[in-house]
């Protein structure tokens, strides 16, 4: 993934399944001392990462993706590297009070604000903040949209690089945990999308967990064994707004990934489920 150089000395790493079970996903800790940012490991996905919103249902799931989706056309924010919206169902929480809502995903890079590879830690540190906020006015721009109220419950970056205790730690297509903190799994199409933590002492190597369940094959094999009826049925299961092109579908069917949760178990036994909630509309490649 990286050449190891003079100025990259690696301390301890942890490595994940990725897609078809490649190790695409994976956290590095480097020596911070002399050392310079290795632009081969994030490449130009610097700051991707999910957040996730709670939006009252002043307005339905259907009119939320259609104005999304409008509001997006032709803006290359959506599609590119599986950059989607999601609209699920609402949390269910003893602890929390919410009102009636919907739980929204946004998965983006924020490559409108940044266009070019970071050549400097500080740069790529800046970009994932950058990424954040992204997502944030995003989520502002289509809650306004639709006239409704909206806050947010969490940013997972998963494609990010961190100052920490004399180290460098870069995590490619992994998000960084926290003790009795929400985190996010996403899952395909007609599945959930779930949110789990960690308690005392639980914690995974490097807190570095894997941000969703790889692909099963490679995407022009996939496309194959995904009909024009699967699509249709993809439909039927969620509600995705008629100006996305069944072409562009073919690669989100459930049959492109690996079991979901599983992924998780695989790699780390000690999460607690805190909820899980239905994705009920999609937005992707407009």
């Amino acid at each position: 993934m990286f050449k190891k150089t003079s100025t990259s000395i690696l301390e301890d790493s942890v490595v994940f399944s990725g897609d078809y079970n490649k190790p695409l996903c994976a956290t590095f800790k480097l020596k911070a001392d002399g050392h310079n940012y290795i632009k081969d490991i994030l490449e130009n996905d610097v700051g991707c990462g999910m957040s996730a919103f709670i939006f009252d249902k002043k307005a339905d799931c259907k009119e939320i993706a259609d104005k999304a989706a409008d509001y997006l056309k032709g803006r290359n924010v959506l599609g590119r590297g599986n950059h989607f919206i999601d609209i699920c169902s609402g949390l269910c929480s003893e602890e929390d009070s919410y009102p009636p809502h919907y739980v929204v995903v946004i998965h983006s890079d924020g490559k409108q604000v940044h266009k070019t590879q970071p050549k400097t830690i500080d740069e790529a540190i800046q970009r994932v903040k950058d990424a954040s906020e992204f997502r944030a006015n995003l989520a502002s721009d289509i809650a306004g949209l639709v006239k409704v109220n909206y806050e947010r419950i969490g940013d997972w970056p998963h494609n990010s690089v961190e100052y920490q205790n004399g180290s460098v730690i870069y995590r490619k297509k992994t998000i960084k945990t926290f003790e009795k903190k929400l985190h996010i799994f996403t899952g395909s199409l007609g599945t959930t999308v779930m949110f789990y933590t960690f308690g005392t002492g639980k914690m995974p190597k490097l807190e570095s967990m894997p941000h969703g369940s790889g692909r099963s094959e490679p995407l022009s094999q996939l496309k194959q064994h995904v009909t024009e009826d699967d699509v249709k049925g993809l439909r039927k299961m969620v509600y995705i707004p008629e100006m996305i092109k069944d072409s562009s579908l073919k690669s989100e069917h459930p049959k492109c990934y690996d079991l979901e949760f599983s992924v998780l178990n695989e790699v780390n036994e000690n999460y607690c489920i805190v909820n899980e909630v239905k994705i009920l509309a999609y937005v992707g490649k407009i």
